[in-house]
């Protein structure tokens, strides 16, 4: 068993775009932005069983101060402002194991909540589950499929999208040719059943958007 206790910080400060610039309309400067501060707090705890799984519980606290965004003011032009404070916290489960042939298997699953003055954060799922398995098919080629359900998200708008199905499927061959690696992907293999929110006014006002198309991927790569 592993337990750790992690802390992080950082901060961004604003950009001169943000601080300076002025375009009447359209971009009104707001020089007394002041720098957004993170804090993170993590519990993590590790397992190792003899028989080769291992498991990881992850608990944590997101903290960020002076949270900056865009703002639409009166005359139509947009300012950044700092409006408050953002958190998350959640929980992580995770178990895998590996195989003496390269076989792999993984099965992983977060709740999460994110909230700004008691309101959820657009474009933030609360849960996400999903699966990663390489299988050989034959010596030294792995077939890897890896589906993940991903829970409805808010839009900009107040809606809400469907849970998005996402699936990416790749087959790899090290040394089929000496020296070689092929690999050919398949990646959103299922993208009509897979939705993003929308941005809302000034950006686009479809309630929810496809995911990009499925893409497909081909690589070959040379070891000296």
């Amino acid at each position: 068993d592993t337990f750790k206790a992690l802390y992080g910080g950082a901060f961004r400060d604003p950009n001169l775009y943000e601080l300076e610039y002025n375009d009447p309309g359209a971009n009104t400067p707001n020089p007394n932005l002041r720098p957004e501060v993170v804090d993170t707090f993590e519990g993590i705890w590790d397992h190792q069983f003899k028989n080769g799984w291992s498991t990881t519980l992850d608990t944590y606290l997101w903290k960020m101060s002076d949270a900056m965004e865009d703002n639409v003011l009166p005359d139509g032009s947009v300012q950044t402002q700092n409006v408050g404070t953002l958190w998350a916290n959640g929980v992580e489960a995770e178990a895998d194991r590996r195989w003496s042939n390269g076989a792999s298997f993984r099965a992983y699953a977060s709740y999460n909540q994110a909230e700004s003055d008691g309101n959820s954060l657009t474009h933030s799922p609360n849960w996400i589950v999903g699966v990663s398995t390489a299988i050989e098919i034959c010596k030294n080629t792995f077939l890897s499929i890896e589906p993940q359900i991903v829970a409805p998200m808010k839009s900009s708008l107040g809606t809400y999208t469907s849970p998005s199905f996402v699936t990416n499927i790749v087959l790899t061959s090290r040394d089929f040719i000496p020296g070689w690696t092929i690999q050919v992907g398949a990646y959103n293999a299922f993208s009509n059943s897979a939705r993003l929110p929308g941005e809302g006014p000034g950006n686009q006002y479809q309630p929810t958007l496809n995911y990009p198309e499925i893409t497909y991927l081909f690589s070959l790569s040379h070891r000296f």
